[in-house]
C-alpha cells in the first residue's frame, strides 16, 4: 500500500510539473503571437502596459482568475 502511495505522488508532482511546463509554453507562445499580429497590423506604438494586459488576459484564461 505504501509503494501504492508513491506512485501516486510521482504521478502527481509529474502530472503538475507537466501542466506547469504547459502553461509556460502556452503564455509564451500567446504572447510572442499576439506581437506579430500586431506588427502585421502596422501597430507601431504598443507599451509596455498592453503587454501587461495581455499577461493579464492569459493568465485568466489559463488559471481562471
Amino acid at each position: 500500500m505504501s509503494q501504492e502511495i508513491s506512485g501516486n505522488n510521482k504521478r502527481i508532482a509529474r502530472n503538475t510539473l507537466t501542466l506547469y511546463i504547459r502553461t509556460f509554453v502556452t503564455m509564451i507562445v500567446g504572447l510572442y503571437t499576439g506581437r506579430v499580429m500586431l506588427e502585421t497590423f502596422g501597430v507601431d506604438n504598443y507599451s509596455g502596459g498592453d503587454s501587461g494586459y495581455e499577461f493579464a488576459y492569459y493568465r485568466h484564461y489559463v488559471c481562471g482568475y
